[in-house]
């Protein structure tokens, strides 16, 4: 079990990466997105 403090960390730590990652979006990621959000035939 994980103790009560560690999903607050790992929202912070995310944020965090986010928010220091310089690279911008991805290229192409509209079109991942959309393969990941259709459904298989």
């Amino acid at each position: 079990m994980s103790s009560p403090s560690s999903i607050p960390l790992a929202t912070a730590v995310t944020v965090s990466v986010s928010l220091l990652d310089t690279r911008g979006i991805p290229t192409r990621v509209d079109r991942y997105l959309a393969r990941l959000h259709t459904p298989e035939r």
